[in-house]
């Protein structure tokens, strides 16, 4: 819907977003649950700016379906790397997606189907781009070793397996230079902006199927006359 009406979130509000998504994934797998198809279409958002993860209980039946990467990007836009075996519905898998919505929401615009897998290192490229030009060289190698970390790219050593400890990273690295509260405030504007312009939309829209019905009354009238 932003990205339709031009509102583009940047770096900071993405970066609000991955504030609230690890630490619910951190509750999730402390108590044992994985969410496994996290994205976009399972995320909710309150009036009050607070993100919702839902439908983790299809995790599991989308992982028994055993699908390939190739229909699971295409059509649930699930990312796994490309290693020997079934892709792995973990809680690496679940940091791996929360850096996946976070990338769309800091490029601004849905991710493309040949994002992936080729074109991971290109999208970790654009905000690396972008964080440089927010903050500091030290500011922005933090963010690229984040994604480095969390994507799926082919040269991942060293994939992230801690919601905890990435949100506490995370926070070390905007306290020096962001700021947190800044981060959550841009992510709040950014959906009361995108929420705004839909409601406008939506009167808009509304507004002239009421024309068009006019017309088509008139039309009618005049042809009975």
């Amino acid at each position: 819907a932003a990205y339709e009406q031009g509102i583009v979130a940047g770096l900071d509000a993405g970066l609000g977003v991955l504030l609230e998504l690890l630490p619910s994934l951190s509750r999730l797998h402390d108590a044992g649950i994985t969410h496994g198809v996290l994205g976009p279409g399972r995320i909710m958002v309150t009036p009050a700016g607070q993100i919702v993860l839902v439908d983790a209980i299809y995790g599991e039946v989308v992982e028994k379906l055993q699908l390939t990467r190739k229909r699971l990007w295409a059509e649930l836009r699930l990312a796994f790397p490309s290693t020997a075996g079934a892709p792995r519905f973990d809680k690496a898998g679940d940091l791996t997606q929360a850096a996946i919505v976070t990338a769309a929401v800091i490029v601004g615009r849905p991710l493309r189907d040949d994002e992936y897998p080729d074109g991971l290192p290109a999208l970790r490229q654009e905000i690396a781009e972008i964080a440089s030009i927010r903050g500091s060289k030290s500011f922005a190698e933090g963010i690229d070793k984040f994604f480095a970390a969390a994507l799926p790219l082919p040269s991942r050593k060293s994939p992230l397996t801690s919601a905890d400890e990435a949100a506490i990273d995370l926070r070390k690295l905007l306290r020096k230079e962001v700021g947190i509260t800044t981060c959550r405030n841009a992510m709040i504007e950014f959906f009361q902006q995108v929420d705004t312009a839909e409601k406008e939309r939506a009167v808009a829209v509304q507004a002239e199927m009421v024309r068009m019905e006019a017309e088509r009354a008139a039309i009618a009238a005049k042809t009975r006359d």
